[in-house]
């Protein structure tokens, strides 16, 4: 393999490693409504206020969701479930 082709991979693969290192970080700019907007359903998430969101709390947070959807109880979300929860005034 000629020395350039190696030279060329290795700057593509640093360059994707430091994309992939610092995305995380740009995408996270809390002065976006879109991260507010995380980080506050990550508060609701987070039942025992200790700043991190167990499988438990994530997963009893989007079953009360499911639940909420479910209006007729049969456990299950039909379409038009579905899009009433989706357009509520109080963000579903």
């Amino acid at each position: 393999m000629p020395k350039s082709s190696v030279i060329q991979r290795t700057c593509l693969a640093a360059a994707i490693g430091a994309v992939l290192v610092h995305a995380p970080f740009a995408a996270a700019d809390p002065g976006t409504p879109a991260t507010q907007q995380s980080m506050s359903t990550m508060k609701s998430m987070d039942a025992n206020g200790d700043g991190m969101v167990s499988k438990d709390e994530y997963m009893k947070f989007y079953e009360q969701k499911f639940d909420a959807m479910d209006k007729n109880k049969d456990r299950m979300v039909s379409q038009e479930e579905w899009f009433s929860a989706q357009f509520r005034s109080d963000g579903g």
